[in-house]
């Protein structure tokens, strides 16, 4: 439970160092399905070391795109569905089905 009161508290810090830099195509997303996230943060910023240390990952902080909750979304759907929050398309390097490392943001 204590785990889960200090995963919180970061996802609510980490809405303040969310910056974009937009690469390549913004529909190109050939590294796996299109990822809806709750919320992103660069691993070099202090919300995304956090993460990375309370998960115990063994990762440089390079500034990558850190992506947390994600689920995967259907661009193409019939049936109006859309990401509310934050649209990502990431390297497939998930852990724990939490986090998303290697993200780039991408605008549908």
């Amino acid at each position: 439970m204590h785990l889960y009161a200090v995963f919180s508290a970061v996802l609510a810090a980490s809405s303040l160092a969310a910056a974009f830099v937009t690469r390549g195509d913004p529909y190109d997303c050939n590294t796996g399905p299109i990822q809806c996230c709750e919320d992103t943060t660069e691993t070099n910023s202090p919300t995304g070391s956090a993460i990375i240390t309370l998960l115990g990952l063994a990762l440089e902080s390079t500034g990558d795109l850190l992506a947390i909750n994600c689920s995967p979304i259907n661009t193409g759907s019939v049936d109006g569905s859309t990401c509310a929050q934050t649209p990502v398309c990431c390297d497939n390097h998930s852990y724990g089905g939490l986090v998303n490392i290697g993200c780039v943001p991408i605008f549908l």
